[in-house]
Protein backbone atom coordinates (compact mmCIF):
# COMPACT_ATOMS: atom_id res chain seq x y z
CA UNK A 1 0.00 0.00 0.00
CA UNK A 2 2.59 2.53 0.90
CA UNK A 3 4.72 1.71 -2.62
CA UNK A 4 1.76 2.06 -4.21
CA UNK A 5 1.05 5.60 -2.55
CA UNK A 6 5.00 6.76 -3.48
CA UNK A 7 4.14 5.83 -7.12
CA UNK A 8 1.13 7.58 -7.23
CA UNK A 9 2.57 10.43 -5.70
CA UNK A 10 5.45 10.52 -8.16
CA UNK A 11 3.33 10.19 -11.07
CA UNK A 12 1.28 13.32 -10.37
CA UNK A 13 4.43 15.26 -9.27
CA UNK A 14 6.14 14.60 -12.90
CA UNK A 15 2.96 14.90 -14.69
CA UNK A 16 3.11 18.58 -13.12
CA UNK A 17 6.86 18.91 -14.86
CA UNK A 18 5.87 17.45 -18.03
CA UNK A 19 3.25 19.60 -18.32
CA UNK A 20 4.99 23.24 -17.09
CA UNK A 21 7.92 22.47 -19.15
CA UNK A 22 5.99 21.79 -21.82
CA UNK A 23 3.88 25.52 -21.67
CA UNK A 24 7.18 26.96 -20.57
CA UNK A 25 9.64 25.44 -23.63
CA UNK A 26 8.61 27.01 -26.80
CA UNK A 27 9.18 30.90 -24.80
CA UNK A 28 12.65 29.50 -23.69
CA UNK A 29 13.70 27.96 -26.60
CA UNK A 30 12.00 29.62 -29.48
CA UNK A 31 9.90 32.61 -28.97
CA UNK A 32 8.96 32.34 -32.82
CA UNK A 33 7.05 29.51 -32.14
CA UNK A 34 4.22 31.17 -31.26
CA UNK A 35 4.41 33.82 -34.27
CA UNK A 36 3.57 30.52 -36.73
CA UNK A 37 7.07 29.53 -37.55
CA UNK A 38 8.61 32.32 -38.85
CA UNK A 39 6.12 34.27 -40.28
CA UNK A 40 3.52 32.44 -42.21
CA UNK A 41 -0.42 33.51 -42.10
CA UNK A 42 -1.22 34.60 -39.15
CA UNK A 43 0.10 36.16 -36.05
CA UNK A 44 -2.52 35.73 -33.37
CA UNK A 45 0.07 35.59 -30.44
CA UNK A 46 2.96 37.52 -29.36
CA UNK A 47 6.26 35.68 -28.05
CA UNK A 48 7.49 37.02 -24.55
CA UNK A 49 8.81 39.38 -22.51
CA UNK A 50 12.55 39.59 -22.46
CA UNK A 51 13.42 41.58 -19.12
CA UNK A 52 12.26 44.15 -17.20
CA UNK A 53 11.89 48.20 -18.21
CA UNK A 54 10.30 50.98 -16.88
CA UNK A 55 6.90 52.02 -17.89
CA UNK A 56 6.73 54.92 -16.01
CA UNK A 57 5.43 57.43 -18.49
CA UNK A 58 2.69 55.34 -19.51
CA UNK A 59 -0.49 54.59 -18.20
CA UNK A 60 -0.73 51.96 -15.87
CA UNK A 61 -2.44 49.49 -18.20
CA UNK A 62 0.17 49.64 -20.98
CA UNK A 63 2.42 46.61 -21.19
CA UNK A 64 4.60 45.43 -23.42
CA UNK A 65 5.74 41.94 -25.37
CA UNK A 66 8.27 40.96 -28.04
CA UNK A 67 9.37 38.31 -30.67
CA UNK A 68 11.74 37.33 -32.83
CA UNK A 69 11.49 37.00 -36.45
CA UNK A 70 14.13 36.00 -39.27
CA UNK A 71 16.32 38.45 -41.10
CA UNK A 72 16.32 37.46 -44.45
CA UNK A 73 18.70 40.39 -45.39
CA UNK A 74 21.27 38.55 -42.69
CA UNK A 75 20.51 35.51 -41.57
CA UNK A 76 23.00 35.29 -38.94
CA UNK A 77 20.40 37.77 -36.56
CA UNK A 78 17.17 38.46 -36.11
CA UNK A 79 14.76 41.19 -36.33
CA UNK A 80 13.05 41.93 -32.91
CA UNK A 81 9.63 43.57 -32.59
CA UNK A 82 7.63 45.15 -29.98
CA UNK A 83 3.69 45.69 -28.79
CA UNK A 84 2.99 48.05 -26.61
CA UNK A 85 -0.47 47.20 -25.35
CA UNK A 86 -3.58 49.44 -24.39
CA UNK A 87 -1.12 52.67 -25.34
CA UNK A 88 -4.34 54.37 -25.85
CA UNK A 89 -7.95 54.19 -23.97
CA UNK A 90 -11.28 53.55 -26.15
CA UNK A 91 -12.47 56.89 -24.90
CA UNK A 92 -9.20 58.84 -26.27
CA UNK A 93 -8.96 56.51 -29.56
CA UNK A 94 -13.26 57.96 -29.88
CA UNK A 95 -11.82 60.94 -30.09
CA UNK A 96 -8.92 61.03 -32.12
CA UNK A 97 -10.80 58.74 -34.99
CA UNK A 98 -13.68 62.02 -34.81
CA UNK A 99 -10.84 64.11 -35.57
CA UNK A 100 -9.54 62.36 -38.60
CA UNK A 101 -13.10 61.56 -39.93
CA UNK A 102 -13.31 65.81 -40.25
CA UNK A 103 -9.40 65.63 -41.53
CA UNK A 104 -8.74 66.46 -44.94
CA UNK A 105 -6.32 63.97 -46.11
CA UNK A 106 -2.89 64.49 -48.71
CA UNK A 107 -3.32 63.01 -52.00
CA UNK A 108 0.23 63.13 -53.08
CA UNK A 109 2.16 60.02 -54.39
CA UNK A 110 3.55 57.88 -52.07
CA UNK A 111 6.92 57.17 -51.48
CA UNK A 112 6.01 53.47 -52.01
CA UNK A 113 4.33 53.22 -54.84
CA UNK A 114 3.51 56.75 -56.32
CA UNK A 115 -0.41 56.51 -55.82
CA UNK A 116 -2.62 58.40 -53.90
CA UNK A 117 -0.95 58.10 -50.48
CA UNK A 118 -4.07 59.26 -48.39
CA UNK A 119 -1.78 60.90 -45.80
CA UNK A 120 -2.07 63.65 -43.06
CA UNK A 121 1.47 64.97 -41.68
CA UNK A 122 0.69 65.78 -37.76
CA UNK A 123 3.71 68.91 -38.43
CA UNK A 124 1.74 70.86 -40.84
CA UNK A 125 0.70 73.64 -40.46
CA UNK A 126 -3.32 73.18 -40.68
CA UNK A 127 -5.40 73.71 -37.80
CA UNK A 128 -6.45 69.50 -38.40
CA UNK A 129 -3.13 68.40 -37.67
CA UNK A 130 -2.04 70.57 -34.95
CA UNK A 131 -5.04 69.75 -32.65
CA UNK A 132 -4.33 66.14 -33.60
CA UNK A 133 -0.53 66.53 -32.44
CA UNK A 134 -1.20 68.03 -29.46
CA UNK A 135 -3.38 65.12 -28.86
CA UNK A 136 -1.26 62.19 -29.14
CA UNK A 137 2.62 63.29 -29.54
CA UNK A 138 2.41 64.10 -25.42
CA UNK A 139 1.97 60.50 -25.06
CA UNK A 140 4.77 59.38 -27.63
CA UNK A 141 7.07 61.43 -25.84
CA UNK A 142 6.42 60.49 -22.40
CA UNK A 143 5.77 56.75 -22.71
CA UNK A 144 6.72 55.45 -26.25
CA UNK A 145 10.26 57.16 -26.60
CA UNK A 146 11.69 55.91 -23.35
CA UNK A 147 10.95 52.87 -24.38
CA UNK A 148 12.64 53.01 -27.99
CA UNK A 149 15.70 54.51 -26.49
CA UNK A 150 16.15 51.54 -23.97
CA UNK A 151 15.21 48.83 -26.78
CA UNK A 152 17.16 50.02 -29.48
CA UNK A 153 19.63 50.98 -27.97
CA UNK A 154 19.07 54.41 -29.02
CA UNK A 155 19.50 56.91 -26.05
CA UNK A 156 18.72 59.93 -28.10
CA UNK A 157 16.44 58.62 -30.48
CA UNK A 158 13.56 61.72 -30.74
CA UNK A 159 10.36 61.32 -32.99
CA UNK A 160 10.61 62.34 -35.95
CA UNK A 161 7.89 62.73 -38.04
CA UNK A 162 4.51 61.94 -37.15
CA UNK A 163 2.25 60.85 -40.27
CA UNK A 164 -1.95 59.63 -39.80
CA UNK A 165 -2.79 57.39 -42.48
CA UNK A 166 -6.30 56.55 -43.82
CA UNK A 167 -7.26 52.90 -46.04
CA UNK A 168 -11.15 52.27 -47.22
CA UNK A 169 -11.65 50.23 -50.44
CA UNK A 170 -12.38 53.48 -52.57
CA UNK A 171 -8.91 55.39 -52.07
CA UNK A 172 -6.49 53.21 -50.59
CA UNK A 173 -6.72 49.62 -49.21
CA UNK A 174 -3.36 48.73 -49.37
CA UNK A 175 0.85 49.21 -48.94
CA UNK A 176 3.00 47.04 -51.00
CA UNK A 177 5.55 45.34 -48.81
CA UNK A 178 8.88 47.85 -48.19
CA UNK A 179 11.68 48.64 -45.30
CA UNK A 180 11.57 51.97 -44.26
CA UNK A 181 14.88 53.53 -44.99
CA UNK A 182 14.06 56.81 -43.79
CA UNK A 183 13.22 55.48 -39.97
CA UNK A 184 15.95 53.55 -37.57
CA UNK A 185 12.47 52.82 -35.45
CA UNK A 186 9.34 53.04 -36.46
CA UNK A 187 6.41 53.03 -34.55
CA UNK A 188 2.75 52.20 -36.03
CA UNK A 189 -0.35 52.87 -33.66
CA UNK A 190 -3.42 51.26 -34.70
CA UNK A 191 -6.09 53.83 -34.37
CA UNK A 192 -9.25 52.12 -36.12
CA UNK A 193 -9.04 49.00 -37.43
CA UNK A 194 -10.67 47.77 -40.59
CA UNK A 195 -13.87 45.34 -40.40
CA UNK A 196 -14.51 42.91 -39.54
CA UNK A 197 -11.67 41.65 -38.04
CA UNK A 198 -9.26 39.64 -38.25
CA UNK A 199 -10.72 38.48 -41.98
CA UNK A 200 -10.78 42.45 -42.98
CA UNK A 201 -6.47 42.39 -42.39
CA UNK A 202 -4.48 45.33 -41.37
CA UNK A 203 -0.85 45.97 -41.18
CA UNK A 204 1.44 42.37 -42.01
CA UNK A 205 4.86 41.79 -42.04
CA UNK A 206 6.56 39.61 -44.10
CA UNK A 207 10.29 37.49 -43.77
CA UNK A 208 11.05 38.55 -47.60
CA UNK A 209 9.40 39.40 -50.51
CA UNK A 210 8.52 36.05 -51.57
CA UNK A 211 7.10 34.87 -48.49
CA UNK A 212 3.13 34.97 -47.55
CA UNK A 213 2.26 38.04 -45.80
CA UNK A 214 1.32 37.40 -41.37
CA UNK A 215 -1.13 39.76 -39.50
CA UNK A 216 0.59 40.68 -36.02
CA UNK A 217 -2.07 40.78 -33.47
CA UNK A 218 -3.38 44.66 -33.16
CA UNK A 219 -6.04 46.09 -31.29
CA UNK A 220 -7.12 49.58 -31.38
CA UNK A 221 -5.03 51.55 -29.25
CA UNK A 222 -1.89 48.99 -29.58
CA UNK A 223 1.33 50.10 -30.88
CA UNK A 224 3.75 48.09 -33.43
CA UNK A 225 7.48 49.11 -32.91
CA UNK A 226 10.24 47.70 -35.29
CA UNK A 227 13.47 48.94 -36.71
CA UNK A 228 14.43 49.34 -40.63
CA UNK A 229 14.91 45.68 -40.98
CA UNK A 230 11.61 44.29 -41.15
CA UNK A 231 9.40 44.30 -44.31
CA UNK A 232 5.97 45.07 -43.78
CA UNK A 233 3.04 47.17 -44.97
CA UNK A 234 -0.84 47.27 -45.05
CA UNK A 235 -3.66 45.34 -46.50
CA UNK A 236 -7.37 45.85 -46.15
CA UNK A 237 -9.91 43.58 -47.46
CA UNK A 238 -13.46 44.60 -46.86
CA UNK A 239 -15.70 41.65 -48.80
CA UNK A 240 -19.45 42.76 -47.77
CA UNK A 241 -17.63 45.58 -45.03
CA UNK A 242 -18.69 48.20 -47.76
CA UNK A 243 -17.89 51.68 -45.85
CA UNK A 244 -17.38 49.89 -41.93
CA UNK A 245 -14.20 48.69 -43.54
CA UNK A 246 -11.85 51.45 -42.64
CA UNK A 247 -8.92 51.67 -41.08
CA UNK A 248 -6.74 54.40 -39.20
CA UNK A 249 -3.22 54.13 -38.18
CA UNK A 250 -0.31 56.71 -36.81
CA UNK A 251 2.63 56.37 -38.16
CA UNK A 252 6.11 57.60 -35.98
CA UNK A 253 9.31 57.63 -37.63
CA UNK A 254 12.37 58.07 -35.27
CA UNK A 255 15.66 59.32 -35.74
CA UNK A 256 19.02 58.58 -33.97
CA UNK A 257 18.96 62.70 -32.67
CA UNK A 258 17.77 65.41 -33.51
CA UNK A 259 20.41 66.74 -35.98
CA UNK A 260 19.68 63.68 -37.75
CA UNK A 261 16.38 64.09 -37.98
CA UNK A 262 17.18 68.21 -39.52
CA UNK A 263 18.88 66.63 -42.14
CA UNK A 264 16.80 63.75 -43.07
CA UNK A 265 17.92 61.38 -45.76
CA UNK A 266 18.70 57.54 -44.97
CA UNK A 267 19.79 55.64 -42.01
CA UNK A 268 23.02 55.02 -43.18
CA UNK A 269 23.15 51.16 -41.03
CA UNK A 270 19.95 50.25 -43.45
CA UNK A 271 22.44 51.49 -46.33
CA UNK A 272 24.56 49.45 -45.18
CA UNK A 273 22.40 46.21 -44.77
CA UNK A 274 21.21 46.10 -48.28
CA UNK A 275 24.75 46.53 -49.84
CA UNK A 276 26.28 44.09 -47.46
CA UNK A 277 23.15 41.56 -48.68
CA UNK A 278 23.75 42.20 -52.35
CA UNK A 279 27.17 41.64 -52.55
CA UNK A 280 26.94 38.59 -50.35
CA UNK A 281 24.78 37.02 -53.76
CA UNK A 282 21.26 37.26 -51.26
CA UNK A 283 18.55 37.84 -54.14
CA UNK A 284 16.55 39.92 -51.40
CA UNK A 285 19.28 41.69 -50.65
CA UNK A 286 20.01 42.33 -54.18
CA UNK A 287 16.81 43.44 -55.18
CA UNK A 288 16.77 45.49 -51.75
CA UNK A 289 19.87 47.42 -53.04
CA UNK A 290 18.57 48.29 -56.13
CA UNK A 291 15.81 49.38 -54.83
CA UNK A 292 17.45 51.36 -52.62
CA UNK A 293 19.20 52.74 -55.55
CA UNK A 294 16.46 53.72 -58.41
CA UNK A 295 14.00 55.35 -56.44
CA UNK A 296 10.53 57.96 -57.81
CA UNK A 297 11.96 61.69 -57.66
CA UNK A 298 10.30 64.05 -55.97
CA UNK A 299 7.49 64.56 -58.36
CA UNK A 300 6.54 60.94 -59.16
CA UNK A 301 6.56 61.07 -62.54
CA UNK A 302 10.02 59.65 -63.34
CA UNK A 303 12.55 57.27 -61.56
CA UNK A 304 16.45 58.45 -60.81
CA UNK A 305 19.13 57.46 -59.46
CA UNK A 306 19.81 58.42 -56.06
CA UNK A 307 23.37 57.34 -53.95
CA UNK A 308 23.30 57.53 -50.54
CA UNK A 309 26.56 59.66 -49.65
CA UNK A 310 28.25 56.73 -47.84
CA UNK A 311 28.19 54.24 -50.50
CA UNK A 312 29.12 57.43 -52.73
CA UNK A 313 32.07 58.20 -51.05
CA UNK A 314 33.30 54.45 -50.59
CA UNK A 315 33.37 54.82 -54.44
CA UNK A 316 34.52 58.12 -54.85
CA UNK A 317 31.31 59.77 -56.01
CA UNK A 318 30.95 62.18 -53.24
CA UNK A 319 28.81 65.16 -54.16
CA UNK A 320 27.09 66.44 -51.31
CA UNK A 321 24.48 64.63 -49.10
CA UNK A 322 23.44 62.47 -52.17
CA UNK A 323 24.00 61.84 -55.62
CA UNK A 324 20.88 62.23 -57.47
CA UNK A 325 20.95 63.00 -61.19
CA UNK A 326 19.11 62.55 -64.95
CA UNK A 327 22.74 64.02 -66.64
CA UNK A 328 23.97 61.78 -69.05
CA UNK A 329 27.13 63.19 -68.00
CA UNK A 330 26.92 61.68 -64.53
CA UNK A 331 29.09 58.79 -64.04
CA UNK A 332 28.00 58.17 -60.99
CA UNK A 333 24.74 57.81 -61.43
CA UNK A 334 25.48 55.33 -64.81
CA UNK A 335 27.77 53.21 -62.36
CA UNK A 336 25.45 52.38 -59.82
CA UNK A 337 22.47 52.02 -62.58
CA UNK A 338 24.37 49.16 -64.18
CA UNK A 339 25.52 47.47 -60.88
CA UNK A 340 20.98 48.01 -60.08
CA UNK A 341 20.50 46.38 -63.57
CA UNK A 342 23.24 43.35 -63.09
CA UNK A 343 21.78 42.64 -59.41
CA UNK A 344 18.26 42.70 -60.56
CA UNK A 345 19.52 40.22 -63.49
CA UNK A 346 20.66 37.92 -60.67
CA UNK A 347 18.15 37.81 -58.06
CA UNK A 348 15.31 37.04 -60.71
CA UNK A 349 17.81 34.39 -62.60
CA UNK A 350 17.48 32.75 -58.61
CA UNK A 351 13.68 32.98 -59.02
CA UNK A 352 13.08 36.33 -57.34
CA UNK A 353 10.18 37.80 -58.70
CA UNK A 354 9.91 41.17 -57.81
CA UNK A 355 13.41 41.95 -59.11
CA UNK A 356 10.95 40.60 -62.64
CA UNK A 357 8.72 43.00 -62.02
CA UNK A 358 11.14 45.67 -60.69
CA UNK A 359 12.96 45.06 -64.47
CA UNK A 360 9.63 45.69 -66.33
CA UNK A 361 8.99 48.89 -64.41
CA UNK A 362 12.23 50.35 -64.85
CA UNK A 363 12.01 49.48 -69.02
CA UNK A 364 8.54 51.01 -69.18
CA UNK A 365 9.52 54.27 -67.51
CA UNK A 366 13.45 54.25 -68.05
CA UNK A 367 16.21 56.01 -65.75
CA UNK A 368 17.67 59.03 -67.93
CA UNK A 369 21.06 58.98 -69.17
CA UNK A 370 21.25 55.22 -68.01
CA UNK A 371 21.24 51.29 -68.56
CA UNK A 372 17.55 51.57 -68.05
CA UNK A 373 16.13 52.95 -72.01
CA UNK A 374 12.26 53.13 -72.35
CA UNK A 375 11.54 49.71 -73.62
CA UNK A 376 7.77 48.69 -73.69
CA UNK A 377 8.98 45.25 -75.61
CA UNK A 378 11.52 44.47 -72.83
CA UNK A 379 9.05 45.28 -70.07
CA UNK A 380 6.05 43.24 -71.40
CA UNK A 381 8.77 40.09 -70.73
CA UNK A 382 10.09 40.66 -67.62
CA UNK A 383 6.09 41.37 -66.43
CA UNK A 384 5.48 37.87 -68.00
CA UNK A 385 8.33 36.41 -65.70
CA UNK A 386 7.00 38.21 -62.75
CA UNK A 387 3.73 36.43 -63.29
CA UNK A 388 4.86 33.01 -63.43
CA UNK A 389 7.15 33.75 -60.27
CA UNK A 390 4.69 34.24 -58.90
CA UNK A 391 4.81 38.20 -58.01
CA UNK A 392 2.74 39.17 -55.22
CA UNK A 393 2.73 43.04 -56.64
CA UNK A 394 1.39 42.13 -60.13
CA UNK A 395 -1.96 43.55 -58.87
CA UNK A 396 -0.79 46.73 -57.26
CA UNK A 397 1.90 47.12 -60.50
CA UNK A 398 -1.42 46.59 -62.88
CA UNK A 399 -2.74 49.53 -61.21
CA UNK A 400 -0.55 52.24 -62.16
CA UNK A 401 1.39 50.47 -64.93
CA UNK A 402 -1.07 48.47 -67.13
CA UNK A 403 -2.52 51.24 -69.16
CA UNK A 404 0.64 52.60 -69.88
CA UNK A 405 2.27 49.18 -71.15
CA UNK A 406 -0.61 48.54 -73.29
CA UNK A 407 -0.43 51.78 -75.03
CA UNK A 408 3.44 51.53 -75.73
CA UNK A 409 3.09 48.38 -77.07
CA UNK A 410 -0.08 49.13 -79.70
CA UNK A 411 2.74 52.06 -81.24
CA UNK A 412 5.20 49.19 -81.36
CA UNK A 413 5.13 47.60 -85.63
CA UNK A 414 4.55 43.59 -85.01
CA UNK A 415 7.39 42.75 -86.75
CA UNK A 416 10.00 45.38 -84.82
CA UNK A 417 8.19 43.87 -81.76
CA UNK A 418 9.20 40.22 -82.57
CA UNK A 419 12.61 40.68 -83.35
CA UNK A 420 12.66 42.54 -79.96
CA UNK A 421 11.06 40.11 -77.91
CA UNK A 422 13.62 37.48 -79.40
CA UNK A 423 16.29 39.72 -78.77
CA UNK A 424 15.40 40.04 -75.14
CA UNK A 425 14.70 36.47 -74.72
CA UNK A 426 18.65 35.62 -75.72
CA UNK A 427 19.77 38.19 -73.75
CA UNK A 428 18.14 36.75 -71.00
CA UNK A 429 19.78 33.19 -71.79
CA UNK A 430 23.68 34.57 -71.92
CA UNK A 431 23.31 36.58 -68.85
CA UNK A 432 25.82 39.04 -67.99
CA UNK A 433 27.48 38.22 -64.68
CA UNK A 434 26.61 40.28 -61.34
CA UNK A 435 28.26 42.75 -59.63
CA UNK A 436 31.84 41.13 -57.77
CA UNK A 437 31.92 41.56 -54.18
CA UNK A 438 34.04 44.37 -52.51
CA UNK A 439 36.80 42.68 -51.69
CA UNK A 440 37.90 45.14 -49.11
CA UNK A 441 35.22 43.78 -47.01
CA UNK A 442 34.14 40.19 -45.31
CA UNK A 443 31.25 38.82 -47.47
CA UNK A 444 29.30 36.14 -46.28
CA UNK A 445 29.03 33.35 -49.42
CA UNK A 446 26.00 33.13 -51.28
CA UNK A 447 24.90 30.07 -49.80
CA UNK A 448 24.84 31.68 -46.20
CA UNK A 449 21.23 32.18 -46.72
CA UNK A 450 20.33 28.68 -47.79
CA UNK A 451 22.28 27.26 -44.85
CA UNK A 452 20.41 29.24 -42.22
CA UNK A 453 17.45 28.43 -43.65
CA UNK A 454 18.21 24.50 -43.41
CA UNK A 455 19.63 24.65 -40.14
CA UNK A 456 16.38 26.43 -39.35
CA UNK A 457 14.23 24.06 -40.26
CA UNK A 458 16.17 21.43 -38.69
CA UNK A 459 16.32 23.19 -35.12
CA UNK A 460 12.37 23.57 -35.28
CA UNK A 461 11.85 19.85 -36.43
CA UNK A 462 14.08 18.82 -33.44
CA UNK A 463 11.92 21.28 -30.84
CA UNK A 464 8.49 19.90 -32.14
CA UNK A 465 10.30 16.32 -31.79
CA UNK A 466 10.75 17.53 -27.87
CA UNK A 467 7.82 18.87 -27.24
CA UNK A 468 5.63 15.84 -28.63
CA UNK A 469 8.03 13.56 -26.39
CA UNK A 470 6.97 15.92 -23.70
CA UNK A 471 3.43 15.92 -24.33
CA UNK A 472 3.59 12.12 -24.42
CA UNK A 473 5.30 11.82 -21.14
CA UNK A 474 2.78 14.03 -19.71
CA UNK A 475 -0.15 12.37 -20.85
CA UNK A 476 0.98 9.05 -19.79
CA UNK A 477 1.94 10.26 -16.22
CA UNK A 478 -1.69 11.91 -16.11
CA UNK A 479 -3.32 8.43 -17.21
CA UNK A 480 -1.32 6.59 -14.72
CA UNK A 481 -1.99 8.87 -11.84
CA UNK A 482 -5.69 8.56 -12.31
CA UNK A 483 -5.73 4.82 -12.65
CA UNK A 484 -3.57 4.14 -9.58
CA UNK A 485 -6.18 6.65 -8.07
CA UNK A 486 -9.05 3.85 -9.52
CA UNK A 487 -6.99 1.26 -7.85
CA UNK A 488 -6.39 2.71 -4.67
CA UNK A 489 -10.16 3.59 -4.31
CA UNK A 490 -10.93 0.63 -4.98
CA UNK A 491 -9.31 -1.40 -2.74
CA UNK A 492 -10.33 1.16 -0.11
CA UNK A 493 -13.88 0.34 -1.10
CA UNK A 494 -13.41 -3.85 -1.14
CA UNK A 495 -11.36 -2.95 2.54
CA UNK A 496 -14.46 -1.25 3.57
CA UNK A 497 -17.39 -3.65 2.61
CA UNK A 498 -15.48 -6.66 4.09
CA UNK A 499 -14.92 -5.01 7.41
CA UNK A 500 -18.84 -3.67 7.31
CA UNK A 501 -19.59 -7.34 6.44
CA UNK A 502 -17.56 -8.95 9.52
CA UNK A 503 -19.37 -6.52 11.70
CA UNK A 504 -22.69 -7.67 10.48
CA UNK A 505 -22.12 -11.05 11.06
CA UNK A 506 -20.91 -10.23 14.48
CA UNK A 507 -23.90 -8.17 15.08
CA UNK A 508 -26.12 -10.92 13.92
CA UNK A 509 -24.30 -13.45 16.38
CA UNK A 510 -24.66 -10.80 19.55
CA UNK A 511 -28.32 -11.06 18.63
CA UNK A 512 -28.95 -14.14 18.16
CA UNK A 513 -27.17 -15.04 21.50
CA UNK A 514 -28.97 -12.14 23.99
CA UNK A 515 -32.46 -13.52 21.69
CA UNK A 516 -31.54 -17.42 23.50
CA UNK A 517 -30.99 -16.18 26.77
CA UNK A 518 -34.08 -14.25 26.62
CA UNK A 519 -35.78 -17.34 26.00
CA UNK A 520 -34.45 -19.37 28.71
CA UNK A 521 -35.06 -16.39 31.45
CA UNK A 522 -38.61 -16.81 30.52
CA UNK A 523 -38.71 -21.06 30.93
CA UNK A 524 -36.23 -20.83 33.78
CA UNK A 525 -33.47 -22.81 32.13
CA UNK A 526 -30.23 -22.24 31.25
CA UNK A 527 -29.23 -21.47 27.59
CA UNK A 528 -27.72 -24.49 25.96
CA UNK A 529 -23.45 -24.38 26.03
CA UNK A 530 -21.86 -24.65 23.23
CA UNK A 531 -20.89 -28.24 24.15
CA UNK A 532 -24.00 -29.35 25.07
CA UNK A 533 -25.21 -28.54 21.58
CA UNK A 534 -22.37 -30.29 20.13
CA UNK A 535 -23.24 -33.54 22.30
CA UNK A 536 -26.67 -32.82 21.09
CA UNK A 537 -25.81 -33.13 18.04
CA UNK A 538 -24.06 -35.99 17.54
CA UNK A 539 -26.36 -37.91 20.45
CA UNK A 540 -28.74 -36.90 17.54
CA UNK A 541 -26.71 -38.09 14.69
CA UNK A 542 -26.13 -41.70 16.39
CA UNK A 543 -29.93 -42.37 16.99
Amino acid sequence: MRLMRQWKDGAEYLAKICICWYLLLPLLIDPNALLSSAIPQSVKKVARVTDDISLDGCASNVNWHDAQLPNELDPSKQTIVYWLRSLFRQDELDTIVKMLDVSSFGTHGDSTDSLPAYEMYLNANSDQSQVLKSFVMPRIESCVMPFVRKKYDCPECVPCVSIARRYNPNERSFMVAHRDTVSSVTVVVELKSAQPQPSAGGLFIKSSQQSDPAFPSLRPGDAFIHNYELLHGVSIDCGAGGRTCGRYSLVVWFQDDEGKCRAGGEVEAATNMYRRSADAGVPEGQYSWARHIIQMGDDHDHYEVHVPSSIAKKHQYHQGNTTTSNNNNDSSAAFFAREAHDFLHAAARQGHAESALMLAELNLEGVPGTIFEFNPVAAQVWLEIATSLGSTNIAAWNRRGAAKLTKALSLVPEEERIKLEAAVVAALENPTTAPEPDKRQERKPAQTQTQSTSTMRQTQIGRYIILGILVFIAMLSVVAGKVTRMVLRTRKGTTKKTVKAFASQAEQSDNSKSLSRKIAAKKGTKPPSRSSNKNHGKRKIKT
